[in-house]
């Protein structure tokens, strides 16, 4: 499998990817895909530093910026759902490829941080 933020040299992301079935990735049915990068409250300020914010932490909402990515893997292409907040299907996400092989691409700002995978 191969993970590729397009962010911003220098930028960081984060990528998670997890059985939702209890069984090991690799045989999983049902996977949930977590991808984000910077995320902090609303209001929360940073000291000059941007090394602490004290007691500063702000309040809801989480801010959470989305990441731009590409994910190829072997093996039948699974289902891929945008997720909502709650983790309710929003968006329908096409995958390329067939049997094989397949590539899941996430171009711009996407709207979440979640998809799930069906296979």
């Amino acid at each position: 499998m191969l993970f590729r933020s397009d962010l911003p040299k220098g930028t960081w992301a984060c990528m998670a990817l997890v059985s939702a079935d209890g069984k090991p990735v690799a045989e999983s049915a049902r996977l949930l895909l977590a991808v984000a990068t910077q995320a902090e409250n609303a209001g929360m300020l940073w000291d000059e530093a941007r090394k602490s914010v004290g007691r500063n932490w702000g309040k809801e909402p989480v801010l959470a910026q989305g990441v731009p990515f590409v994910l190829r893997a072997s093996g039948q292409a699974p289902r891929v759902h945008a997720l909502d907040a709650q983790g309710d299907r929003a968006a329908t996400v096409p995958i390329a490829g067939g049997d094989g092989a397949w590539t899941l691409r996430v171009d711009a700002a996407p709207s979440t941080l979640w998809y799930s995978l069906e296979r």
